[in-house]
């Protein structure tokens, strides 16, 4: 390589470097502006229900949207740039769950009053509700991959998997005592679930809510659901770590 290709080399590459830390610096100040936005939004959430506090706040996925739910049950879709209010829906109780589909299409609100609700983005209408036994508890919300089903763990350790084309019940499983966590397997076939007085973890069988093994060993919210098995996703620096296969064996010990 002659000289003159070693320095057009060396500018190339000192001009990469100055335009990934100019890009670093934008996206801060983007998140920063971000930020006050969510906070002037709350300002007016707090002035609009007069409640002491936010229960959930979610951003859609493009970033387009904030949902804000309260402790009586108010949910509010505020617009993330301009903070203008789409639309407010009362659906009871205070909201312990908020999830946005996919294509940010549709709102998924577990509330108070023992219920899910599927609403339509648009204009907050409530396109279903399904009965989950008790409000979901954090960590305790999610969708499958596909988000052909919605599982709730809830308070009183009510486990329920919900269709989300209807909100018809898929199945439930009383699991005793607050079911604190829970996670689908990336192929949707499995569904893990854990906490509670119990102190045990339980993998599941989606399609039947058949109980393939239960396990007593207990962590709130730090396992995730992966092909090869469950792993422990925040204790250790060097990432996630094995903790236990779909047949039950421990691999390592927390």
């Amino acid at each position: 390589m002659g000289v003159l290709q070693l320095e057009i080399l060396k500018k190339q590459t000192e001009f990469l470097e100055i335009f990934s830390k100019i890009l670093k610096f934008m996206e801060k100040i983007i998140l920063n502006v971000l930020d006050m936005a969510v906070m002037d939004i709350f300002k007016r959430f707090y002035c609009l229900t007069d409640q002491p506090f936010i229960v959930q706040n979610v951003r859609s996925n493009d970033n387009k949207y904030l949902a804000i739910g309260g402790i009586d049950g108010t949910l509010i879709l505020f617009e993330l740039e301009t903070g203008k209010i789409l639309w407010t829906q009362f659906i009871y109780g205070q909201i312990r769950g908020i999830l946005f589909d996919k294509n940010d299409e549709f709102i998924y609100a577990g509330a108070g009053d023992r219920n899910a609700y599927k609403l339509n983005i648009k204009d907050g209408s409530i396109i279903w509700k399904a009965n989950i036994g008790s409000w979901p508890y954090v960590g305790a919300f999610k969708l499958s991959n596909d988000e052909n089903l919605l599982a709730s763990g809830g308070k009183y350790g009510d486990l329920a998997v919900i269709q989300t084309k209807d909100g018809k019940v898929h199945w439930y499983e009383d699991m005793n005592d607050i079911v604190s966590w829970l996670d689908f397997s990336p192929d949707g076939k499995y569904l893990v679930a854990g906490g509670g007085g119990q102190y045990a973890t339980t993998l599941y069988k989606v399609d039947n809510g058949k109980k393939i093994w239960r396990n007593y060993w207990y962590k709130d919210k730090s396992f995730r659901l992966f092909d090869s098995g469950i792993y422990d996703w925040e204790d250790y620096s060097d990432g996630a770590v094995p903790h236990s296969t779909f047949n039950g064996g421990t691999l390592k010990a927390i």
